[in-house]
């Protein structure tokens, strides 16, 4: 698997963080490359600095030149709990893209955090 990410949604907040990244995903620096696209809310997965999800930006970075940082958690605050709904899915997704799976399999690369 290239990239698992754990996630969780409490009403309009999602939040989570990396828990595999390979090497090859890591931006070495800016621009940010663009491994994912095509979701609703969150329309691109990208590397730049380090993990974040930019709700303004239509965009999940996850882990890049920052190494410090590989851990850090992600979450961002939906102005509607549609939209926070959405943007799991649209995670699902893309990380399902990246890992070459179907977002049907169990076994996509996201994990709900409980």
């Amino acid at each position: 698997m290239r990239l698992k990410i754990g996630i969780q949604r409490v009403g309009c907040i999602v939040f989570g963080r990396i828990l595999e990244q390979d090497e090859d995903l890591r931006c070495a620096g800016p621009p940010a490359y663009v491994f994912a696209e095509g979701g609703k809310v969150v329309k691109r997965i990208k590397s730049l600095i380090y993990p974040e999800l930019y709700g303004n930006y239509d965009s999940l970075y996850i882990r890049g030149v920052n190494r410090c940082d590989d851990d850090r958690w992600f979450a961002y605050a939906y102005q509607e709990k549609s939209d926070a709904i959405q943007v799991v899915e649209d995670i699902k997704m893309l990380v399902a893209q990246i890992n070459n799976k179907t977002p049907e399999v169990n076994d996509c690369g996201l994990e709900v955090i409980e």
